[in-house]
């Protein structure tokens, strides 16, 4: 697994998951294509890059969240609409305060269920990352992403569409 920081990392990043190695706690990034990198810093200090990155207020953005969902704890979090992240338990606390959490990128998500009665995601790319939650909770957490997703799509304006519609058909009619 290659060492760097998240964002030097200019593909698409599907998962960013807590990981202990020699040098303490770390985080492993994981690409759509499933290519694994591996950033020095705690998963809390590489969300908050990846949202400065993206010129984002994660504290904003948690406590809006968490208004729209009528919940607190940990909650998804995105970078547009379309890049929505889910919290899933990766990994058991070794010491007090260790954070336990990674995140999936909705979009990547395949599949949740057990594998030797273990809960599992797989994802897009073919990889399949372990749980540490419940396999309701860990549905539920999804649920709750895909409730922020529905959330952040502005309603369809019908009179729009019908317009649009109505302009598809005389473009066909000239030809």
């Amino acid at each position: 697994m290659m060492s760097c920081k998240v964002e030097s990392i200019h593909k698409p990043i599907a998962v960013i998951r807590p990981v202990y190695s020699e040098n303490g706690d770390g985080c492993e990034i994981i690409t759509d294509h499933g290519e694994s990198y591996y950033d020095r810093r705690s998963i809390k200090s590489v969300k908050k890059a990846l949202a400065r990155a993206h010129s984002l207020d994660l504290k904003a953005q948690s406590a809006t969240v968490a208004r729209m969902l009528g919940r607190g704890g940990v909650l998804p979090f995105y970078l547009d609409k379309g890049m929505i992240y889910v919290p899933f338990k990766m990994r058991r606390a070794l010491a007090s305060g260790d954070y336990c959490y990674g995140y999936v990128r909705q979009d990547q998500l395949v599949d949740i269920s057990t594998r030797e009665n273990t809960p599992c995601i797989s994802l897009q790319n073919g990889r399949v990352l372990e749980l540490v939650s419940t396999l309701a909770g860990a549905r539920l957490n999804l649920e709750a992403a895909r409730r922020l997703t529905i959330l952040l799509t502005p309603p369809v304006d019908e009179e729009e569409r019908v317009i649009q519609a109505i302009k598809m058909i005389l473009e066909w009619l000239k030809k």
